[in-house]
């Protein structure tokens, strides 16, 4: 299974576009700041499944969770876009989800991050804004590899 994780977009719809065309994803996790690009992206790719929540910069939508957990395959993900845990003080409020997910996935930032624990991953794609997402890979073994991508 393939899943791009995105955040920050801030506008930038024709880079979403394009990276979901080139990754051709099953499955994007949308990390906030302006969920009006990810409501738009999958009103134009609907066979890919979406998963949004809201950042500080989507006042305006009311109907979007600020954080939520999912499943994939065996791994439980928490999706936040991090500011409500302050990341850009530290870490250690966001790091307290791994207690309760295998995958912590956060943006606000707009900084790349990736840190691998006994108790989970934290990763934050940063931001499309300024050409960064990221890549999960779930394997048939049930493996995962997450990376940072950058726009080309």
């Amino acid at each position: 299974m393939k899943v791009m994780v995105v955040s920050d977009s801030h506008g930038n719809f024709k880079d979403f576009y394009h990276i979901c065309k080139k990754e051709s994803p099953e499955v994007v996790l949308f990390l906030g700041d302006l969920t009006k690009d990810a409501y738009e992206i999958l009103d134009i790719f609907p066979n890919i499944k979406f998963h949004i929540v809201r950042g500080n910069c989507d006042y305006d939508d009311l109907n979007t969770e600020d954080e939520k957990i999912i499943m994939l395959e065996n791994f439980r993900i928490f999706l936040t876009h991090g500011h409500m845990y302050q990341v850009k003080r530290n870490y250690k409020l966001i790091s307290a989800k791994l207690k309760n997910a295998d995958i912590v996935l956060f943006g606000h930032t707009h900084a790349q991050y990736i840190k691998k624990t006994e108790d989970g991953v934290l990763f934050n794609p940063g931001a499309l804004v300024l050409g960064s997402y990221g890549l999960i890979e779930i394997t048939n073994n049930k493996e995962i590899k997450i990376k940072h991508k950058n726009l080309s």
